[in-house]
């Protein structure tokens, strides 16, 4: 899976380490904390969460874990979505409006 381009680089490199022997949760944490975009967002604070209980229980539990996280990363990129498309109006408008305060500041 870390293989492919549109996987984070995190998950790359915590592949790395656990093929060198480390396990999966230090090799999660370790992949997150190398990672600063990641890390300062909400959806890090969950991956991390989600990183200890991966290795920790039975696979059950684990899936359940990773079920949970699912959905609550789809949460917060419906919300990221929204507020995208909040903004995405308003920062075309402010350009317009400086080009215009531009062009009477030289006349």
């Amino acid at each position: 899976m870390s293989r492919y381009e549109e996987y984070p680089a995190f998950l790359k490199k915590c592949s790395a380490l656990l093929s060198g022997g480390e396990s999966l949760n230090k090799a999660w944490k370790i992949s997150l904390d190398c990672d600063e975009n990641i890390k300062k967002t909400d959806s890090g604070k969950l991956l991390c969460s989600m990183g200890n209980q991966l290795g920790a229980t039975d696979i059950d539990g684990q899936l359940s874990c990773i079920g949970c996280c699912r959905r609550e990363l789809e949460k917060l990129l419906v919300a990221e979505e929204e507020k995208s498309k909040k903004y995405s109006g308003v920062f075309p408008a402010l350009g317009v409006l400086a080009g215009v305060w531009a062009v009477i500041l030289f006349l």
